[in-house]
């Protein structure tokens, strides 16, 4: 079963429900799927309204989660997935919005993810502006076998050891994975953290040192927009693109 899930966080991420109204791409991909969870973290009864009035994403399901931490939100995903029998989840956050794939086959990408029994991860969204998260890894340690291909992007091997600064070897950005390393993702150490902030440090700090398959789109699917929040060094950047992409007025 494919799954998908993103979070929301408060009452002051509507712009952010807009884009993702306005995320054709996204809105297509998310349709591959057979359960789309969309969960909102101490949100207000009147968001919740608005995104059910405005959103496109069949399959859709509510999460509520209040009065509790963002591991905590993670810890109870782990057993709805586990209960749902879910075989791959794709992980995004509330600012993943579309990027370098207006011509990308989605259905014969999610064919081959479909194919992939364990052991399986692939980074398909990145955060930066200048270079991709393949081309920082590419410059240092070259990746040197493909295990998808199209005419326009290709999926490289790779595993969290590979990846080089300033990338994390392991974070929120978007990724699409088998359940045995989305629960190998989420230990008892990053369930003492309380904010989404620290536990993704938390994160990339473990994966600076294990080893764990995390392969890599060329072209990203995807990207997270630093334009809310506490990461917010390139929001301009962040604000063009979207604007570029028709994403924001």
């Amino acid at each position: 079963m494919l799954v998908s899930f993103t979070q929301t966080y408060g009452n002051d991420r509507r712009e952010l429900l807009d884009i993702y109204f306005r995320d054709e791409k996204l809105i297509e991909f998310k349709n591959h799927f057979d359960v789309n969870y969309y969960s909102f973290h101490n949100t207000s009864d009147d968001l919740v309204e608005y995104f059910l009035s405005k959103n496109k994403v069949k399959n859709t399901i509510i999460l509520r989660y209040n009065d509790c931490t963002y591991a905590e939100c993670i810890k109870s995903l782990l057993n709805i997935l586990d209960e749902i029998k879910c075989t791959h989840l794709f992980f995004s956050q509330d600012d993943t919005f579309s990027s370098e794939n207006n011509d990308f086959d989605f259905e014969d990408f999610l064919k081959f993810v479909k194919s992939q029994k364990e052991d399986f991860m692939v980074c398909i969204g990145f955060s930066y502006y200048d270079q991709s998260s393949y081309q920082y890894v590419h410059l240092i340690n070259p990746l040197n076998e493909k295990i998808y291909s199209t005419h326009n992007n290709s999926i490289w091997k790779a595993n969290t050891l590979d990846y080089n600064y300033p990338t994390w070897n392991m974070s929120d950005e978007p990724y699409i994975a088998t359940m045995d390393l989305v629960k190998n993702c989420y230990n008892d150490e990053y369930f003492k953290f309380e904010d989404i902030w620290n536990c993704e440090i938390n994160m990339k700090e473990r994966f600076m040192k294990e080893k764990m398959t995390r392969h890599i789109s060329e072209n990203p699917f995807f990207r997270n927009y630093n334009i809310l929040g506490q990461n917010l060094h390139d929001k301009e950047k962040a604000r063009k693109s979207l604007k570029d992409k028709k994403l924001i007025p």
